[in-house]
């Protein structure tokens, strides 16, 4: 500041901007601005453009989901109250009995998110139907897959439905579609349970309090931070549609649960009148991890030295998760080539130069107390597996991929890992 407040014009000011030194005119200085100016804006543009390109080409057929959204919507209400309609037609001619309360409950669940789908959220509602159903209760389950062995007659799989784009291994409906429509509209339910993340809040929540039937959404996924991660260059747009067919909708539902009372307070208000909040309890299944004897440990560690090809007095570390950029797995990755190559290698991958690091000075292992060998076992697949395949084979990592694994295989593997790691950033 007293730099600026001391300095004094050293010639004439018309025509001369300030600063500029002696004999130079402000048109010198102008001419190339001016001339760089279009170009880098037009430029900025392009790559603006090409950059929203590529996020809309990657959602696959989500946009046009919007498109075909209010129509079958309103073919979906239709169905609804014709089925409304011909219940008042029953009552009337004496046909049907106003709804009793039973034993047992009957429970209509809709969710995206079902075996053989592999990731916690389906795999916790496998759980929930499994001991409802136990229980006594009559449950029925709209989705848009399930596994065929498991199937029964109260399970209805085909929801309308396109890939996730998001997770291309899953499906996500973007419509009640007729069956479920007509189920909400014909059927008495004690309670409906819509799962989130889900697009067809909108069209299911309305109908049960015009039914005055009790409706409890429980949230599973961060979706604000995944459309950032996933859709950064229309992020705001993402966020719009979240808050229209999942945030608003959630509001007038008679209950909302989410893993931490955190979480939920940032998408549904705390103080929503009639609305309730409940933290979802978490569990480990533990007889899972109970073993018949010692022997066993020794057979699972053989069999996890096999899988990494590893030896007796190797530190292995596992990973189980799906591998996409929220899980951050390549964090562990790179954590390894430094651990081994030491902090310029991994700057130089970082800059570009992957190949002078990895025929630089390397260590002869990778190690923590420089004795033990350190292997990584990475267990589960998603989208980002084919960038750590690579970076792992670029720098000759000591990591194996072992793809997805069914959830009753990883108690074994838990139990031989000496390690278990995680970086993750967004747990469900």
């Amino acid at each position: 500041v007293r730099k600026c407040a001391s300095w004094k014009p050293q010639g004439p000011c018309r025509g001369q901007p300030r600063g500029l030194p002696d004999g130079m005119a402000a048109q010198d200085v102008q001419g190339p601005l001016q001339a760089l100016g279009p170009e880098t804006t037009s430029l900025r543009i392009s790559e603006r453009v090409k950059d929203i390109y590529r996020v809309v080409k990657s959602l696959g057929e989500l946009p046009l989901c919007f498109i075909i959204f209010l129509p079958r919507a309103a073919l979906s209400y239709f169905t609804i109250l014709v089925a409304q309609l011909l219940r008042n037609v029953a009552r009337l001619m004496n046909t049907t009995s106003s709804y009793e309360k039973k034993a047992n409950l009957r429970i209509l669940i809709v969710t995206d998110y079902t075996p053989p789908q592999t990731h916690g959220i389906a795999i916790r509602f496998q759980h929930y139907i499994t001991n409802m159903r136990r229980a006594g209760h009559e449950v029925q389950v709209y989705s848009t897959n399930m596994s065929r062995e498991r199937l029964t007659s109260f399970d209805h799989p085909n929801m309308p439905s396109i890939i996730n784009p998001f997770n291309t291994s899953n499906c996500m409906a973007y419509n009640p579609g007729l069956r479920l429509a007509w189920v909400l509209g014909a059927k008495q339910w004690d309670i409906v349970h819509l799962v989130f993340p889900s697009v067809i809040g909108s069209a299911i929540i309305p109908v049960c309090n015009w039914r005055r039937i009790p409706i409890y959404c429980s949230h599973h996924v961060d979706m604000e931070y995944y459309v950032v991660q996933y859709a950064k260059s229309i992020a705001w747009l993402g966020n719009f549609f979240y808050w229209v067919f999942a945030k608003l909708p959630a509001r007038y539902a008679n209950a909302n649960a989410a893993p931490t009372l955190c979480f939920l307070d940032s998408h549904i208000r705390h103080k929503v009148k009639g609305c309730m909040r409940v933290r979802i309890p978490s569990g480990v299944a533990d007889e899972r991890f109970k073993v018949d004897s010692d022997a066993q440990l020794v057979a699972e560690r053989r069999d996890l030295e096999r899988i990494c090809g590893g030896s007796p007095g190797d530190c292995i570390c596992i990973m189980v998760q799906r591998l996409a950029p929220e899980k951050d797995t390549m964090h562990a990755l790179e954590a390894l080539l430094e651990l081994r190559d030491g902090p310029e290698a991994l700057a130089a991958a970082k800059a570009g130069k992957g190949k002078a690091a990895a025929t630089g000075s390397r260590r002869a292992i990778c190690s923590i107390d420089g004795k033990s060998p350190l292997r990584l076992v990475v267990v589960g697949d998603g989208p980002a597996r084919k960038s750590l395949v690579n970076f792992t084979e670029k720098f000759k990592l000591p990591v194996t991929f072992t793809g997805n694994v069914k959830n009753d295989r990883l108690p074994p593997l838990y139990r031989a890992a000496d390690v278990f790691v995680t970086c993750s950033t967004s747990e469900t």
